[in-house]
């Protein structure tokens, strides 16, 4: 089966993932935990991350079968019961995931609000609009045309982190620069 979405879709879409909520909180992290122990961190996370992708194409290999999910590759190596031990685990991860994003949002907005107009203390009215605006986009049947504003949203970030690092140019040492591109 062929999916619908282009390859220009999936290529920005692909970009926003490694663009998203990790590069920006990555900046945090190396401030509250150091440059060293961010450095290590990362590269913990790299190795452990290559190890369990080359587990999952073993497991593929190995069982020599049709896989498509997380939830297929525990039907097949592990049983039903497993499959649904899989996709219950698939599932709060990815609340979790949602749960961290309106966070970020509903910081972000309360950041911004505050600053400008005095607002303050409202984070959580923020992420109700969020989630107000954001269900509806769950519902689609295709993502095609989300694709122009993850493009954008792109667009955006970059020349958002780019503007930030030359107006405060000046008040970074080469320490904080490497903080702030992570």
């Amino acid at each position: 089966m062929r999916g619908t979405v282009s390859v220009f879709a999936t290529a920005f879409s692909m970009l926003k993932v490694f663009l998203g909520i990790g590069i920006l909180a990555t900046p945090q992290t190396f401030q509250k935990i150091g440059l060293i122990g961010g450095i290590v961190g990362l590269i913990c996370i790299g190795i452990m991350n290559a190890y369990t992708m080359r587990l999952q194409i073993e497991a593929k290999v190995k069982l020599n079968k049709v896989i498509k999910s997380y939830s297929d590759l525990g039907m097949q190596a592990l049983g039903s019961k497993w499959k649904i031990l899989v996709d219950v685990f698939v599932i709060v991860s990815q609340f979790g995931f949602c749960i961290a994003y309106l966070i970020f949002i509903g910081s972000q907005f309360e950041q911004v609000i505050c600053y400008e107009n005095n607002f303050c203390d409202k984070k959580v009215l923020y992420i109700f609009f969020s989630i107000l605006i954001l269900t509806p986009v769950c519902w689609l049947k295709s993502m095609n045309f989300l694709a122009y504003f993850s493009a954008a949203s792109n667009v955006s970030l970059l020349l958002s982190r780019k503007c930030h690092s030359l107006i405060n140019v000046h008040a970074y040492s080469f320490c904080n620069c490497v903080l702030l591109y992570g």
